[in-house]
C-alpha cells in the first residue's frame, strides 16, 4: 500500500513540474459531407401577388381625381310619348320571344292543319340547301314537319282552357247577319282564317256559314269549310272537357240553331217596325 501511494506521488510531481494539465474530453464536431446542401425554407406567394404589389408601387406617386360625368337631366314624356315607348318595348319583346320557347317535346298543343296534336321531336334537316330545326307534330298516324322560323306565323298554340269553350258557345248564340261579295274572295277569306287555327276566329265563319245554309245561300265549297270548322271546334272541346265527339256536336249544333231562331225574330221585329213607320 505505501508503495502504491510513493507512486502516484511521483507521477503528480512529474506532471507539474512539465507544465502540462490534465487532458478533458472536448465535444468534437462532426465533419459536413462535401456537396450536401442546406435546406431553406421558400414561403409560397399567391398567383398575382408579385403584379398587384407592381401596381400599388407604381400608383403610390399618383394621386389622380376620377372625371366626373355630366347627367343631363331627362325632360318628362308626355301621354304620346309613352304610349309609342310602350308600343315599341312589346313590339321588341314580341320579335325576340318566340311561342314555341315555352313549349317542350311531348306538350299537347294545337296546329292548324292537324288539330289537337302532341310534339314528337325536333329533327335538324336540310331542305333546298338549307339545314334547320324541324318540329314534328304527331296526331295518330299523321305527321307534321315545321320549321322552327315558321313557327310563329304558322298559328301553334296551347289548347283553350274551359273558360274560353265557355266564350265561345255565348259567342255562336249571338245572331249575326253575313254580308255577300265577290265568290271566290270570300272563299280565300274563309281559308285563311282556317288556317290561322284561331278558335274565336273560327267559332265566327261557323256561325256565319250555318246562316248562310239556313238561309240556302251556302256554296259546295263553303259546305265544305262548314264541316272544317265544326270539326275542328268538336275534336279540340271535346279532348279538354273529356267528354264523346257525339254530345260537343250536339252541343254546337244546338248553340246554333239558338243563334238562329234569334236572328228570325230579330228580323220579324225589324220588319214589323217598318211597317209601322211606313204606314
Amino acid at each position: 500500500m505505501a508503495a502504491k501511494k510513493a507512486a502516484k506521488r511521483a507521477v503528480k510531481k512529474s506532471g507539474k513540474r512539465s507544465g502540462k494539465r490534465p487532458t478533458t474530453k472536448r465535444a468534437v464536431k462532426k465533419p459536413t459531407k462535401k456537396g450536401a446542401k442546406k435546406k431553406v425554407t421558400k414561403t409560397k406567394t399567391k398567383p398575382g401577388a408579385k403584379r398587384a404589389a407592381k401596381r400599388t408601387a407604381g400608383a403610390k406617386g399618383k394621386t389622380s381625381k376620377p372625371a366626373k360625368r355630366k347627367v343631363t337631366p331627362r325632360k318628362p314624356m308626355t301621354p304620346s310619348q309613352q304610349k309609342a315607348y310602350i308600343a315599341e318595348i312589346k313590339s321588341i319583346v314580341r320579335k325576340r320571344v318566340t311561342p314555341m320557347k315555352n313549349f317542350l317535346v311531348g306538350d299537347t298543343v294545337v296546329e292548324p292543319s292537324l288539330g289537337v296534336c302532341h310534339i314528337e321531336g325536333i329533327r335538324r334537316q336540310t331542305v333546298d340547301g338549307k339545314c334547320e330545326d324541324y318540329f314534328i307534330f304527331s296526331s295518330g298516324t299523321a305527321r307534321v314537319y315545321v320549321p322552327m322560323s315558321q313557327i310563329e306565323g304558322r298559328g301553334v298554340r296551347r289548347p283553350m282552357t274551359r273558360d274560353e269553350i265557355r266564350r265561345i258557345f255565348t259567342q255562336m248564340k249571338v245572331p249575326v247577319s253575313p254580308t255577300r261579295g265577290d265568290a271566290r274572295l270570300q272563299y280565300l277569306a274563309y281559308r285563311e282564317i282556317m288556317k290561322s287555327g284561331d278558335p274565336t276566329k273560327i267559332a265566327r265563319l261557323l256561325r256565319e256559314l250555318f246562316t248562310l245554309d239556313k238561309m240556302d245561300e251556302l256554296k259546295g265549297k263553303e259546305k265544305e269549310i262548314m264541316e272544317q270548322a265544326k270539326k275542328f271546334l268538336v275534336d279540340e272541346i271535346s279532348f279538354i272537357r273529356e267528354d264523346p265527339k257525339a254530345k260537343v256536336l250536339e252541343d254546337i249544333q244546338d248553340a246554333l240553331e239558338q243563334m238562329y231562331k234569334r236572328k228570325v225574330t230579330k228580323d220579324r221585329e225589324a220588319r214589323s217596325k217598318r211597317k209601322a213607320q211606313s204606314s
